[in-house]
């Protein structure tokens, strides 16, 4: 119902599903995720407490940079591993996304798109 939108704010949207169909290098990108993703997947399975604190410094260090999570204290490194699981589940459903970019390109909706400068690509 377009009818009903005036406009949309998007910031920084995961919409990963805008890398299918563009190219190579946009593949890449999808795939990059797609293994972080299997990565926080196997953390959040884990019993091992070390194991979730892995794929969850993954996932804090591919959206923030290298070496974020370290500089984290370890109550919330502690706190963040515990949520492994919510995040693998949101990480999933980011990938599962059927629509494509082309979806949207009939929409009549002004739209402002707002993204970091040190956003990873």
């Amino acid at each position: 119902m377009p009818e009903r939108i005036a406009s949309l704010t998007l910031i920084e949207p995961a919409a990963f599903f805008i890398l299918r169909d563009q190219g190579a290098e946009e593949a890449g990108l999808l795939d990059e995720f797609a293994t972080l993703g299997a990565t926080v997947r196997r953390a959040a399975a884990a019993d091992n407490v070390d194991e979730r604190r892995h794929g969850m410094r993954c996932f804090v260090d591919y959206w923030n940079g290298a070496g974020r999570w370290d500089s984290l204290p370890p109550d919330l490194q502690d706190a963040m591993a515990d949520m492994a699981g919510v995040v693998a589940g949101d990480v999933a459903a980011a990938l599962a996304e059927q629509s494509r970019l082309r979806d949207f390109a009939s929409l009549p909706i002004p739209t402002l798109l707002v993204s970091g400068q040190h956003s990873p690509a």
